[in-house]
């Protein structure tokens, strides 16, 4: 008996668990059913949170600090957004080790709708709240820094920061064929950049085979070692293109190549300028660039002169930019640089920002870039892109000397890129005979002819008499170990005026410096820019407009045959290395 009633107690127990159960599961279902129901927001009642928060009391001492007249309950912390979260106004940048840590900013940042305001009190109105402005744009937030201890904040503190690269901007016209960079799938890239030395590697590997089933062995073991160095040095040259288009696809920036750029046959001009930085330890005439004897397959900031950016611009927008360059300078000054023979459009940038940082020039560079092979084997087709290029320089020219609001504008020119400069010269000059008004004919400061491949004798009797009307000064830099002209020279079977010794170039209004004394690397024709002394020569005579007998370091060397011309003096030569360095 008392087991049965055992057994209907613990049925009552659990049919009456059952109900409750069950009438919370319907209480919970018409609960989501009223959730779920539409509602018109006007019909909601939402209660005014602002009556259970307490005013702040404004001391009378006029301290303006509110007083809390009593507590308050503090609302959890928000987290910030992470950066990725924060939109963009470009597109995010792909950082590489190997590049500087440089990315655009928006010149105007735009306040984000998801990040919370603060208030702030009125400057003038104490105990009057005010909205804060908004904040900017974060686009990359540093990790914070831990606190350092007190036993080692003196020696942390006596650490001197890294070196940085030096940046340099130098503006540009060109007219070469502009290409947009994007980014290469891996076999678009290979078939761009890798695949001709890849032909030449695989031109290695069967001389290799070869020399296992011939007898001819040293014969072919020559052909395996010309194609395996012909094809590392092709691999290493295109390593630094594809460096670089990928720098540019980063950025979105342009891409100057070898051929013209027309559209119709119609010459097309681009404008621009350009970031370029140097290493950290770059001395005067030094070109540092990534070298094959060091295995170097990439461009270091740290260690090469590298181009960063290459910045495309409206004409007016750029001689906006360099009218402000030339307006914050002590000397109003600019000066144009043209490059010469088997010279890429990188190539001729890093050296304009080399010379101008060397020179240590007061004022703008702009780098005139035509559209030059790059390539030793394609001389005849510089040739051609010279005489094509002339009407382009010299609409530069005048752009620059009218609009870019010069005291004086300079001109700088090597090798090939004298044709250029002499032929624009030609025309100006029977411009400037057309002028009745002295004040509307076209001046230039200093003219700088370094290793010119020109005739000689066109040079000294049609091209200079129009040079020597339209600058203050015109320089001629030769050198009798220049191995390029004395190639030319057989080329075209004449004598180029870039060359010093019995054919030497002497005109009156002409200065010419026989730099050979100086000239001491292989090719010989580079050393306008890869030599500290000529460095300085160049810098006294631009920013003194010192003539050659003004300059202590050059000799006078006179004959009885010609005009006489200068060389650096041996004498002097030790004492000004040594001034140099010590610079």
């Amino acid at each position: 008996m008392r087991s049965l009633l055992l057994l209907m107690c613990w049925l009552g127990m659990v049919m009456a668990g059952c109900a409750q159960q069950s009438g919370e599961d319907r209480a919970a279902s018409k609960d989501e059913e009223e959730f779920r129901s539409p509602v018109d927001p006007a019909d909601v009642d939402v209660p005014d949170t602002t009556e259970d928060m307490v005013e702040p009391v404004v001391p009378e001492d006029g301290s303006g600090e509110p007083n809390i007249a009593g507590p308050l309950v503090p609302l959890p912390p928000v987290p910030e957004p992470a950066p990725e979260d924060y939109p963009d106004t470009e597109p995010r940048v792909r950082m590489r080790p190997d590049r500087l840590p440089v990315r655009a900013v928006p010149d105007q940042p735009q306040q984000l709708a998801s990040e919370p305001r603060e208030m702030m009190a009125a400057p003038d109105q104490p105990g009057v709240e005010m909205m804060a402005p908004p904040k900017p744009e974060i686009l990359a937030q540093p990790p914070a820094e831990e606190p350092i201890p007190e036993e080692m904040a003196a020696e942390d503190v006596s650490e001197e920061p890294a070196e940085r690269s030096r940046v340099v901007q130098v503006f540009y016209a060109t007219d070469r064929n502009p290409e947009s960079a994007i980014a290469l799938t891996p076999t678009r890239r290979f078939q761009m950049f890798y695949l001709p030395p890849a032909i030449v590697g695989g031109l290695a590997g069967l001389f290799a085979i070869a020399m296992l089933l011939h007898r001819r062995r040293i014969l072919l073991g020559l052909g395996m070692i010309a194609c395996g160095g012909v094809s590392v040095w092709m691999f290493q040259d295109a390593s630094l293109q594809a460096e670089a288009w990928d720098r540019a696809a980063d950025y979105g920036d342009r891409v100057y190549g070898p051929s013209r750029h027309e559209v119709d046959g119609v010459p097309q001009m681009e404008w621009g300028r350009c970031e370029v930085t140097l290493p950290p330890n770059h001395q005067p005439g030094q070109f540092e660039t990534a070298s094959l004897m060091r295995m170097e397959f990439s461009q270091d900031p740290q260690k090469h002169i590298v181009l960063q950016r290459t910045i495309r611009m409206p004409e007016d927008e750029l001689l906006l930019d360099l009218q402000n360059v030339i307006v914050n300078s002590k000397r109003h000054e600019a000066f144009v640089f043209i490059h010469g023979y088997n010279v890429s459009f990188a190539k001729a940038v890093r050296r304009t920002a080399q010379i101008w940082y060397d020179l240590e020039f007061d004022g703008a560079a702009l780098c005139y870039s035509w559209p030059s092979q790059g390539e030793t084997a394609s001389y005849t087709y510089d040739e051609a892109s010279v005489d094509w290029a002339v009407l382009q320089f010299e609409q530069t020219l005048k752009t620059v000397i009218e609009e870019s609001g010069a005291e004086k504008v300079h001109v700088i020119a090597h090798s090939m890129g004298n044709r250029i400069l002499v032929q624009a010269l030609e025309r100006m000059s029977l411009e400037n005979k057309s002028f009745g008004s002295e004040s509307r004919k076209l001046r230039l400061g200093q003219i700088i002819m370094a290793a010119p491949d020109v005739d000689a004798s066109a040079f000294r009797n049609r091209y200079l008499p129009a040079a020597r009307e339209m600058a203050d000064r015109v320089t001629m830099y030769a050198s009798s170990k220049d191995r390029a002209l004395i190639a030319s020279a057989k080329i075209h079977g004449h004598t180029r005026a870039g060359l010093s010794g019995e054919y030497l170039v002497t005109v009156e209004g002409l200065e010419t410096i026989d730099a050979s004394a100086i000239d001491t690397s292989l090719i010989g024709h580079s050393y306008y820019g890869d030599n500290p002394l000529l460095i300085h020569d160049l810098r006294s005579l631009i920013d003194r407009n010192a003539p050659a007998k003004a300059r202590q370091w050059l000799t006078e060397v006179a004959k009885q045959s010609t005009l006489p011309h200068w060389v650096f003096d041996p004498n002097i030569l030790a004492m000004q290395h040594e001034l140099l360095r010590r610079e």
